[in-house]
């Protein structure tokens, strides 16, 4: 599995920069990568009600009012067009990129700058970022394990340290720890130790963990071809008994390849690669129509202040406000019908 994941990471790192990585396939025992120009990865709104938008291929792009415009990548500053992950902070828009590490973007001047000032982190290639609680923040490579920042240093985490796999999908703080989401199993980070490892179990067949996500007190899987799996912790036990094990649960009605996963209400939403589906505290799965004019490949899930958000493999975004549906981007349409900045 370890020798497979290496020559994906080379597959990943030899791409051009004109090309994204689209949706991966399985035919027999070979995994397949379908290259596209935009795949909308990481969706954000701030309070300005600007949207950002991550894609594979094509860079960052914003939004102001019905406006969007692509963020150039002049040298310091996005230094990639493989946009993996976007979260906000303060003033600034913090990105992760994979192949061109990560920085920050004042979103009132437009200056570029360190995620960590004068520290930039030891990896380039990154899927999982996280800022979490303790004010430093977390880097899941493709390929060379975590890095965590440590005021001015980083302390990276790899196989040798107890993760079960160097390519680090997502990640997700909570209240025990912060989980880990592997190409080869489950981990979960306490501190800066590898507490925890969790490899597929009953109702659990799938290693390879696309996304995480936190509903309903449980943890859910999101993975590559064993569909979503609810993960349930295991009862008090009396003591001087053998504490049980995690008890896991396919959910059942979602396909095999799931990519994105957003927690809102009572619902906990899923993208996967055969369409968009919602399931209830109740466990029960609902499968959501999209537009026909959409690709069925849902990539990415945002939120904002007018519904749910929804990113697609060919650079397409669609908002969901009161049962209705718009597409507010859509990459064919503005490539080329506006300059960087």
């Amino acid at each position: 599995m370890r020798r497979l994941s290496l020559v994906l990471i080379l597959v990943l790192a030899a791409g051009t920069a004109a090309l994204a990585l689209g949706s991966l396939t399985r035919e027999e025992s070979v995994w397949k990568k379908t290259s596209y120009a935009c795949v909308i990865r990481s969706i954000v709104e701030d309070d300005q009600g600007r949207l950002y938008l991550g894609t594979f291929g094509a860079g960052l792009w914003i939004r102001e009012g019905v406006n969007w415009r692509q963020v150039a990548s002049p040298s310091g500053s996005l230094a990639d067009p493989r946009v993996s992950r976007l979260l906000l902070e303060g003033d600034d828009l913090l990105v992760a990129t994979a192949g061109g590490g990560a920085a920050r973007m004042n979103r009132t001047t437009g200056a570029w700058s360190h995620l960590v000032p004068d520290a930039p982190p030891p990896f380039r290639h990154f899927h999982a970022f996280l800022a979490l609680a303790t004010g430093s923040y977390l880097l899941g490579s493709v390929g060379e394990g975590i890095c965590l920042s440590s005021g001015p240093a980083w302390i990276t985490r790899t196989e040798s340290d107890g993760l079960p796999s160097d390519w680090v999908n997502d990640a997700l703080a909570t209240a025990s720890g912060t989980w880990l989401g592997t190409w080869d199993g489950l981990a979960r980070l306490e501190g800066t130790r590898i507490a925890l490892v969790e490899m597929p179990a009953g109702g659990w067949k799938s290693g390879n963990i696309n996304v995480l996500a936190l509903f309903g007190g449980r943890l859910y899987l999101g993975t590559a071809t064993g569909g979503l799996v609810e993960r349930s912790e295991p009862a008090p036990v009396a003591k001087g008994t053998r504490p049980s094990r995690p008890q896991y649960r396919r959910v059942v009605g979602i396909p095999d390849q799931v990519h994105a996963l957003l927690p809102v209400g009572d619902s906990l939403w899923v993208g996967t690669e055969d369409g968009l589906f919602r399931v209830g505290l109740d466990g029960k799965t609902f499968p959501e129509e999209v537009p026909a004019s959409a690709s069925r490949a849902i990539k990415s899930l945002g939120l904002s202040r007018q519904g749910i958000l929804v990113g697609t493999d060919i650079g397409q975004v669609y908002l969901l406000s009161d049962k209705k549906w718009v597409c507010v981007f859509d990459f064919p349409s503005q490539h080329g019908g506006g300059k960087p900045e």
